[in-house]
């Protein structure tokens, strides 16, 4: 189910509901929503309100002419018309009722009288509740899921036999019933140090490279490259003879991040090498940048009107590549991969 928690923007409209008088019901029904939903949402982030006195609610208030009532153990007033606890000790406290506060929502949105009212208040902030939520949010996927005893457990189990040179697949496959967790916690929990064996006790993963990034999906590939295909750079050329520049790049060494980046016109047969800090877009659209800046505007667009690289993640942002040192797309260069 897509959407399962309430979003900022929807909070933000509970808010609004309340203040135009809908319940739980209605604003769940607007929002495709279960009206527990909002009700536990309005229920955990609401906020009490009060003013100095406000804690008195008693509907005797005003006429009250009782003196220490609370023998003094509370207070110093003489009057109990001024103090904010004598409702813990006044046989005649008779609470005043509100429809907005004390019944559903419970919330004092939406009420006519809510500047002029003295009685505490319980309202709801969208701000203050998202941030609660995502606080929270963040909070219980910290540390560990385990009981202190269950993790004790778990490394009596499992770090004796890592040790001796067992992996944590071959471990969990005999010993299923006994590990509270899955093999994925568990090196989790290796990782975070919350075990007494270590990641050097894991001799294959000691061995193994760090993984390469995730590629872009296919899908997203072939829209970057729609009326930029080797047809187009076809039919862009047509008959002219339009100077047609490759670009490519070379990797370095093993364990290095240098890159050069090589521009070879076809006419010329001109070869041209950037040395880069890394791979990557921004490292290309720098190297063009400085070209551009020590040709001028003019003569790279007449120099390098169109150009051809590969599908390399480095030439994925053709509108970035293509934007001018000076301000604005130059209007005769093309990038077509």
């Amino acid at each position: 189910m897509k959407n399962k928690h309430l979003t900022a923007s929807d909070r933000q409209t509970i808010r609004e509901l309340l203040h135009g008088g809908k319940n739980y019901v209605q604003i769940a029904e607007i929002l495709k929503k279960s009206p527990t939903t909002i009700s536990r949402e309005i229920e955990k982030h609401k906020v009490k309100v009060t003013r100095p006195g406000a804690e008195n609610d008693c509907i005797n208030r005003q006429f009250c002419n009782k003196e220490q009532t609370c023998n003094g153990t509370r207070c110093t007033r003489r009057s109990c018309q001024e103090c904010t606890s004598c409702i813990n000790f006044c046989n005649s406290y008779k609470k005043i009722y509100c429809q907005h506060r004390d019944t559903p929502p419970y919330v004092c949105e939406g009420c006519n009288r809510i500047q002029q009212c003295r009685r505490p208040k319980f309202r709801y902030y969208p701000e203050r509740a998202h941030t609660s939520y995502q606080n929270n949010w963040k909070t219980v996927r910290e540390g560990v899921g385990l009981t202190e005893g269950q993790l004790a457990e778990l490394d009596t189990i499992v770090s004796p036999l890592i040790k001796k040179g067992q992996s944590i697949a071959h471990i969990y496959a005999n010993h299923q019933d006994e590990i509270p967790c899955s093999i994925r916690t568990i090196y989790q929990y290796i990782q975070e140090g919350y075990l007494s064996a270590k990641n050097l006790d894991l001799l294959r993963k000691v061995k193994y490279k760090p993984r390469k990034k995730k590629r872009i999906s296919r899908e997203f590939a072939l829209k970057i490259r729609e009326g930029r295909r080797y047809a187009d750079f076809l039919e862009h050329l047509g008959d002219t003879d339009d100077a047609v520049v490759e670009m490519d790049t070379v990797a370095g060494c093993r364990g290095s991040k240098k890159t050069i980046l090589t521009l070879h016109f076809r006419q010329s047969r001109l070869l041209l090498a950037f040395l880069m800090d890394d791979n990557t877009q921004k490292s290309v659209v720098h190297a063009l940048d400085n070209l551009e800046h020590l040709l001028g505007k003019e003569q790279f667009q007449q120099a390098i009107p169109v150009i051809l690289a590969d599908n390399g993640m480095e030439f994925l942002n053709p509108s970035l590549i293509e934007a001018s040192n000076y301000g604005g797309p130059p209007p005769d260069t093309a990038l077509l991969l």
